[in-house]
């Protein structure tokens, strides 16, 4: 097994404004592109993911008691009745967030 790891080429879709930094960024420090990308990986991914995670369960406050829990579920009101499945997908995100 060899110390290094074959290399493959893929096109990296870019905004022009990001591909002339990282040009920039390669003339500058002498990096490639893959090393200054996996260095910009191992720098920022973990705040990106922290960033975009979804909110944490709350939990400084005290538990519901049963009583109070038979009366939320008791009445379960569904907003999608009479709505039919073509009808929700329509309202369904068809873009990634930004």
């Amino acid at each position: 097994m060899s110390a290094t790891k074959e290399i493959h080429p893929y096109a990296l879709r870019l905004p022009m404004a990001k591909a002339r930094e990282l040009a920039a960024a390669q003339g500058s420090t002498g990096l490639s592109v893959n090393q200054l990308i996996l260095l910009c990986l191992d720098k920022a991914l973990s705040d990106v993911v922290t960033a975009l995670a979804p909110v944490k369960r709350v939990t400084n406050v005290d538990p519901l008691t049963p009583e109070e829990l038979e009366t939320l579920y008791r009445n379960r009101v569904d907003d999608t009745e009479g709505v039919s499945p073509k009808a929700l997908a329509a309202f369904q995100s068809q873009e990634e967030p930004k």
